[in-house]
């Protein structure tokens, strides 16, 4: 198993580092994707291979994918990522790919209000008509977006405009432990796996979870939506990410992020992490 040469995309991302560092804790033979080379070599030093490639040039995919017998496909939220994404996916076609694990969205439905949910709702449809054996992974909100409300989170503040919905927040190193896991062995290739934390909270209970962590006062405050408009086109947020989470908190509202999976118990034979636990892991980043 240790000589399976596996191909991972998006390998700088939330989710991508995490399955890279993994891998390697598990002695398999890495190969990276990188727009940057001397990016990812920084980040991975020698104990990766590490080859140049976009996933817009068909031609760099093909390569990446020589000798390749699994493969990480994931890339960052954007307009063309589900053109992005099949490329990668005719590739390994062309490249007869043992298998692919794919990192998906918990929203994921062609009729899905949610603009992201729907381009990989599109990029799981086409894979599906490729027959490269493959595993979905369908996570639901990650806990490091938290990371984003760190400043507001120091003085006490927590904003939101969730109001009472609940989400099964997922921490991002389950994801990639079941990422590594469906590389590592093909018995979990046609699955589709919803991966979620152990239980849904709302933003109250996760600004209580923060202020017992960290030993300081946090106060969920509750923003409409124009106001949160307004905040992210000041940060120059681009407006299909402003749409997605706008429609991602009208589906919270009404009960679409409830849902809590046993996946990651099932997978990986131990409960998921909590909220409290990331917390706990990332106080440097909310210490005041």
């Amino acid at each position: 198993m240790t000589s399976t040469l596996i191909l991972v995309t998006a390998a700088t991302g939330t989710v991508g580092s995490e399955v890279v560092k993994q891998l390697i804790q598990a002695n398999q033979k890495v190969r990276v994707l990188a727009r940057d080379p001397a990016k990812a070599k920084m980040k991975f030093g020698t104990a990766v291979e590490i080859v140049k490639g976009d996933l817009e040039d068909p031609a760099s995919l093909r390569a990446a994918l020589k000798n390749v017998e699994a493969a990480f496909l994931a890339t960052a939220p954007s307009e063309r990522m589900v053109e992005q994404e099949s490329n990668v996916i005719a590739a390994a076609e062309t490249a007869g790919l043992p298998r692919l694990v794919k990192l998906s969205n918990i929203l994921a439905a062609p009729e899905s209000q949610a603009p992201l949910a729907r381009f990989h709702s599109q990029i799981e449809s086409r894979l599906a008509k490729s027959g490269i054996p493959a595993t979905i992974l369908r996570p639901s909100w990650f806990m490091s977006n938290f990371l984003m409300d760190a400043q507001s989170v120091k003085t006490g503040h927590l904003y939101s405009a969730m109001e009472n919905g609940r989400i099964a927040f997922t921490h991002p190193f389950d994801v990639a432990a079941v990422a590594v896991a469906a590389l590592r062995d093909p018995v979990h290739s046609g699955h589709n796996y919803k991966l979620t934390g152990p239980e849904a909270l709302t933003y109250e209970e996760v600004a209580a979870a923060f202020a017992r962590a960290l030993g300081y006062p946090v106060k969920y405050v509750r923003v409409d939506d124009a106001n949160l408009r307004a905040s992210l086109e000041a940060a120059t947020v681009p407006e299909f990410i402003i749409d997605e989470i706008l429609k991602i908190g009208a589906m919270t509202r009404r009960g679409d992020l409830e849902l809590v999976s046993n996946a990651v118990q099932q997978v990986l034979g131990r409960p998921p992490h909590s909220i409290v636990q990331w917390i706990e892991a990332n106080q440097n980043a909310f210490s005041k």
